[in-house]
């Protein structure tokens, strides 16, 4: 089974992690796409995110209409920092071919990751480019996608929130309907 693996913190997930999702799936002959909320980011450790319980209620709620969609917490569950490679190496099965996804952005952090030379040599990565910047493949494991979506970032998405600006655009409704019912992004 070949199975992509889509991590991040998704506070709050939005229509573009579910498109790289659904592109991803086609452009790389998925079996699935294993979404994983982090559960302790150490990247983002000066950040205040909203518990983990939360982010993978939302997750689940976003991608419930999606059968080839799996909702994982082991990042959630792990203690400690949540390190790819770790995640990687706990997933690894003779029987499934693990692709790993992630924005082009995180290119920019990845000499701060644990174990990246090992990662790289482990493991297929797909970077899904954004805004068509023109990288220079770095790694025979690495592929860059293009995918133009929507430029839609979750730390907008919070600020409108608690500017009570409208974010259908942005989310589904589900997850709209969740963090209105949990008062989340909402200055108190």
């Amino acid at each position: 089974m070949r199975i992509g693996l889509l991590g991040g913190t998704f506070d709050p997930i939005h229509f573009g992690h579910i498109l790289a999702a659904k592109y991803s799936m086609e452009h790389l002959s998925l079996d699935q796409v294993l979404f994983m909320p982090a559960g302790h980011p150490y990247l983002k450790a000066d950040h205040n995110l909203s518990s983990s319980s939360h982010r993978l209620e939302m997750v689940k709620l976003a991608t419930a209409m999606y059968p080839q969609f799996v909702v994982s917490d082991i990042e959630i569950l792990r203690n400690g920092p949540s390190y790819t490679i770790d995640t990687v190496q706990h997933l690894e099965n003779p029987e499934n071919e693990l692709v790993l996804i992630f924005g082009s952005d995180v290119i920019e952090q990845m000499n701060q990751w644990k174990d990246i030379d090992l990662l790289f040599d482990s493991v297929s990565i797909v970077f899904i480019n954004r805004d068509l910047t023109d990288y220079k493949v770095f790694h025979q494991n690495v592929e860059f996608i293009d995918l133009p979506i929507p430029n839609i970032s979750s730390t907008e998405i919070r600020q409108r929130i608690d500017n009570l600006l409208p974010v259908e655009d942005y989310l589904p409704k589900e997850v709209i309907q969740y963090i209105y019912k949990h008062n989340l992004y909402q200055t108190p």
